[in-house]
C-alpha cells in the first residue's frame, strides 16, 4: 500500500489532473510543486510498482493507467467524516 502524506496527496492530484498526458519525472517535480526531485523519483517509482501508472519504454515517460483507483486511494487515505450533530428539543 502506498503511504500518502499531504505532500504526496497534492502530487496525486496533479497526476489526476494530467492523466491524458505523458510526463518525466523533472516535469512531474517542476509541474506538481510538492515534492523534491529525490522523493518524486521515490513516488512515482513506487507509483509503478503498484501498477497505478505505467512507464513508456520508447519514450522513457510516465501514463496513469488506473485512474479510478488512485481516486479509490485518495478516498481511502482521507475519508469525509460526518459531523457531528446537535438535537434541540
Amino acid at each position: 500500500m502506498v503511504e500518502l502524506t499531504e505532500k504526496r496527496i497534492t502530487a496525486l492530484v496533479w497526476i489526476l489532473d494530467n492523466k491524458n498526458k505523458s510526463w518525466n519525472i523533472s516535469e512531474f517535480q517542476k509541474q506538481s510543486k510538492a515534492l523534491g526531485y529525490g522523493p518524486a523519483h521515490s513516488f512515482v517509482k513506487e507509483l509503478e510498482k503498484n501498477g497505478f501508472i505505467m512507464k513508456d519504454k520508447k519514450t522513457n515517460e510516465y501514463r496513469t493507467a488506473k485512474a479510478l483507483d488512485l481516486i479509490r486511494l485518495l478516498s481511502l487515505s482521507r475519508p469525509f467524516n460526518s459531523l457531528r450533530t446537535v438535537n434541540y428539543y
